[in-house]
């Protein structure tokens, strides 16, 4: 799941994911890597990944993401000007962090207190087993 808009920007320039490789001096298969959220970006790609896409490293990084999902939300209006604001919200998580997090957060709103609390310690738990965590290759 993407965890930045490094794809995005990419495709805005037409470039291939070999192109932008060669260009901050990596292999595609870092490339990939770095749009799938598998692996952290160095400081020092991040800035020449700005300077090659034209974007900010907040923008690449999703920092701006409160200004993206308000542009976001604006291409999602429907023909009569109105669109659920929940949907809307979930479109922009999908669109940032990918379907998966947006379907748990629509599994995770149909629980009642005791449910959350519980879908939240059950996801604590998973969080510390590296098993769940560790990315693989």
């Amino acid at each position: 799941m993407p965890k930045n808009r490094i794809r995005e920007f990419r495709n805005e320039l037409n470039l291939k994911q070999i192109q932008l490789a060669e260009l901050i001096g990596v292999t595609q298969g870092t490339i990939r890597k770095y749009e799938y959220g598998e692996i952290n970006i160095p400081q020092s790609r991040l800035e020449k990944l700005s300077e090659v896409l034209h974007h900010s490293v907040d923008e690449i990084l999703c920092k701006e993401s409160i200004d993206y999902c308000y542009q976001l939300w604006e291409q999602l209006y429907n023909d009569d000007g109105k669109l659920e604001k929940e949907t809307a919200l979930l479109n922009c998580v999908q669109k940032i962090f990918g379907k998966e997090t947006s379907d748990l957060l629509v599994l995770f709103s149909q629980f009642n207190e005791q449910g959350r609390k519980k879908a939240l310690e059950t996801l604590k738990d998973l969080s510390e087993t590296s098993k769940y965590t560790e990315m693989d290759d």
